[in-house]
């Protein structure tokens, strides 16, 4: 949330060293600006505002259902997750144009969870063979280190620089939201399993990674100026 802090800092301070930044701009579209989006954070939609200037404050979110097969061996690991990013964002566009920079926090959650599969019955963790008879299920799971992230990225709506009521939005960017934490865990577990199931959390940890600490933003929307 600091960063985040810190992003609005930085804009507002731009945003009133721009010489365009006027607070009673005879020609600034007004009304609430409303759109449904589509891209990496899944479909949703958004709701924006001009309040004067320079700024735009926006408010929107998406959802969406993604899968990843982590494979251990011949063991296999379905693993599922309900991606949920939410959050508010301050935009500045310095030629009082669509192009905007935009700063802010999200709510940006998921946690991965799904059993591990084996086609025979038998199969290896960390080079020593098991029976899933003998070890019960094996699930694992990944879980976010932080619901709250910040935000940074940049690209075009004329949605409140625009005459028409219609427009096009574009958005490209970046959420950190820290490197997730693996979980593998058998129901019947002796010390020397349990030690392979530490070795494959952290290979696990390192598959799965790269979907927590940057989750790349592109979204496409379209929105309608009431």
């Amino acid at each position: 949330m600091r960063r985040a802090g810190g992003v609005f800092v930085c804009l507002g301070v731009l945003w009133t060293a721009s010489p365009e930044a006027k607070a009673d701009e005879p020609d600034n579209p007004g009304g609430l600006g409303v759109g449904v989006s589509i891209g990496t954070t899944g479909v949703g939609g958004e709701l924006s505002v001009r309040p004067f200037g320079n700024l735009v404050l926006r408010a929107g979110g998406g959802w969406f259902a993604l899968g990843h097969d982590f494979t251990s061996d011949d063991l296999t690991f379905d693993l599922k997750a309900n991606l949920i990013s939410v959050g508010a964002t301050l935009d500045w566009h310095p030629f009082s144009n669509g192009f905007r920079l935009s700063g802010g926090g999200r709510y940006h959650k998921f946690d991965f969870s799904g059993a591990g599969n084996s086609t025979t019955g038998a199969f290896t963790i960390n080079g020593h063979p098991y029976l899933m008879a003998t070890t019960g299920p094996i699930h694992a799971s990944v879980t976010s280190p932080s619901t709250i992230a910040p935000y940074l990225g940049f690209g075009y709506d004329s949605t409140h620089f625009s005459a028409s009521r219609w427009a096009l939005a574009l958005e490209l960017g970046v959420i950190y939201g820290g490197k997730p934490t693996s979980k593998i865990a058998a129901e019947h577990e002796t010390p020397i399993l349990r030690a392979d199931l530490d070795a494959e959390e952290k290979k696990l940890d390192d598959s799965v990674g790269k979907y927590g600490q940057f989750w790349p933003v592109a979204t496409l929307a379209l929105k309608f100026r009431f």
